[in-house]
């Protein structure tokens, strides 16, 4: 593997590993957490030093950080913003940040995160940079609105340009390989892999018989219309219907800003008529996925390959998904679940 100045005698070493410092960019120190701490756990095994920036401190986990000494900066950052003053004093803060840590390694994940964090690093002469993308998002979902449109046309300027620099970028399904591959996002020396996802650590999420009495249809997501929420809803409001007490619908996840989000209004008219339970942000996965029948994710956003359907798949339950990139790889139809057509109420209605 070679480096921007083409030095690759300690990309290959596998022996010289030891006191390598590395960081970790993400937005919010929870998703780190929850996401990859084992690979930060297995680093420090390794020799690194390893320190994480993010950009929100939204979880009281501190001890985790303490046990494995790895260092944590918080570098705040407007998420879901468009405005580029914040982004260019975002990307210079990283910047004064990796010239103070001297990394040999920086990963960095999630769109915004990663695009400064790929500009911040050229200032760096020995680096190796790898980019995750754990799907593309709305920023190139198809049919785009006028404002999105214009997002996409900036984004993809952005990425052109960030990008072109970078060691390794890193995907979650074979088809954002492809749209980026398509838009010249990368260089000819980037190295592009492909991985079945982050992962689920099986001591933690067990397999478990499945309760059937009632039969409970769950959704664990960020409360996004793309992720296909009304369909569920529909569906679930008419299955009450028909079932009554022999089925349950629940909705799990937190009010999000992102400019597709669902209103916390519109899922509470929906818990009053009966339809589902909204249970808000759940902490316990685990707990939340043992005690469904079945998982849930109509999606039609830009996934990766959903972590969420990868946990529950490792508890034993059924999957209905859609044909959507990230999320038609995970079911065989008919075996570990059923796969339903993208932005389709009927279909998710007949699969339920």
């Amino acid at each position: 593997m070679t480096s921007r100045n083409g030095d690759s005698s300690h990309r290959d070493s596998s022996l010289d590993i030891v006191n390598k410092k590395t960081v970790i960019v993400c937005d919010l120190l929870s998703t780190f957490l929850r996401f990859r701490r084992f690979l930060a756990k297995r680093l420090v095994e390794s020799g690194h030093r390893v320190s994480v920036v993010a950009s929100v401190n939204d979880s009281d986990e501190s001890q985790f950080f303490e046990d494995h000494d790895i260092h944590v900066e918080i570098v705040p950052m407007d998420r879901t913003g468009l405005n580029p003053f914040k982004d260019l004093a975002y990307c210079n803060k990283l910047k004064h940040v990796f010239l103070r840590l001297q990394p040999d390694f920086i990963l960095a994940y999630q769109a915004k995160a990663a695009v400064w964090s790929a500009i911040a690093a050229r200032s760096l002469k020995q680096c190796q940079i790898s980019i995750l993308f754990p799907g593309l998002g709305y920023l190139f979902a198809p049919d785009p609105t006028l404002k999105q449109r214009v997002v996409q046309i900036a984004s993809r300027w952005l990425y052109q340009y960030g990008f072109r620099s970078i060691d390794n970028a890193i995907f979650q399904n074979p088809d954002d390989v492809e749209t980026l591959t398509e838009a010249r996002v990368f260089n000819k020396k980037t190295k592009i892999s492909l991985v079945n996802g982050s992962g689920v650590c099986l001591e933690e999420f067990m397999y478990s018989d499945a309760p059937v009495k009632p039969i409970r249809f769950v959704m664990a997501t960020r409360l996004l219309s793309d992720k296909g929420i009304r369909e569920f809803a529909h569906a679930a409001g008419r299955l009450k219907q028909k079932y009554g007490d022999q089925v349950e619908f629940q909705i799990a996840g937190s009010i999000d800003t992102n400019p597709t989000a669902i209103s916390k209004s519109e899922i509470l008219s929906w818990e009053s008529a009966g339809s589902l339970e909204y249970l808000g942000h759940v902490k316990d996965m685990v707990k939340f996925l043992t005690e469904c029948s079945v998982f849930v994710l109509p999606s039609y956003y830009m996934e990766g390959t959903p972590r969420s359907i990868l946990e529950a798949m490792a508890v034993g339950r059924a999957i209905i998904t859609t044909d959507n990139r990230g999320c038609k790889e995970t079911v065989e139809h008919g075996r570990n679940g059923l796969i339903v057509t993208q932005k389709n109420a009927e279909s998710l209605f007949e699969a339920i």
